[in-house]
């Protein structure tokens, strides 16, 4: 086997080995989350029963907050996996209200092949969502401006595209519920985006 060849198949099973473990993290923080939640609400059960509210409403918040987080890291199984020469790093989830993004809850994933890097987000429950769904339905307000938003169309769903320093960014509401954005190169983040699991997101 040629020498280039051994390296193309080394380089492929490295990144299916971290796509692999990823994965794996991913999972096992759901389960960690879940056994957390399910703790917390047996305790809050206990804690009402014996007539202690407050311990009870404490409890009960916490098991509320697991399950936010458990969301947050289902959501990163529906980003692009790591092919065709890209790596995946810098994972980041968001499962609480905050001002990044808008708040609500959201998962990151940067993208990196050779000099180039590109990022993922899928974000739930976020205020953004309407805003962009509003530009969208207005085709006007898309034209008003040559070097502004274009209104695309990726993977049968319309999106937005607006300059950003050397790239683009993209944004893409789904079923009035998600909003996926992605930032670097066009072709880079078109690729990233329909590499995405999408339609699990509509069920």
């Amino acid at each position: 086997m040629a020498l280039k060849t051994v390296c193309a198949a080394l380089a492929a099973c490295a990144l299916c080995v971290s796509a692999a473990a990823v994965a794996g993290e991913v999972e096992d923080k759901i389960a960690e989350l879940s056994a957390n939640a399910a703790a917390s609400a047996e305790n809050g059960g206990k804690a009402l029963a014996d007539g202690r509210y407050s311990a009870a409403a404490t409890e009960f918040e916490y098991a509320a907050s697991y399950a936010k987080q458990i969301r947050a890291y289902g959501l990163a199984k529906h980003l692009a996996p790591a092919a065709n020469g890209w790596s995946t790093e810098n994972l980041e989830v968001v499962a609480v209200g905050a001002a990044m993004f808008g708040g609500g809850t959201s998962v990151q994933q940067d993208y990196v092949k050779g000099g180039e890097t590109a990022t993922l987000r899928i974000l739930a429950d976020s205020p953004l969502m309407q805003s962009f769904a509003m530009m969208l339905a207005n085709p006007m307000l898309m034209a008003a401006s040559s070097d502004g938003p274009e209104s695309v169309m990726i993977d049968g769903r319309r999106a937005i595209v607006q300059p950003q320093g050397d790239g683009v960014q993209i944004s893409m509401p789904v079923n009035n519920a998600y909003l996926i954005q992605a930032e670097g190169e066009r072709d880079s983040v078109i690729a990233l985006i329909e590499a995405s699991n999408i339609q699990a997101l509509l069920k």
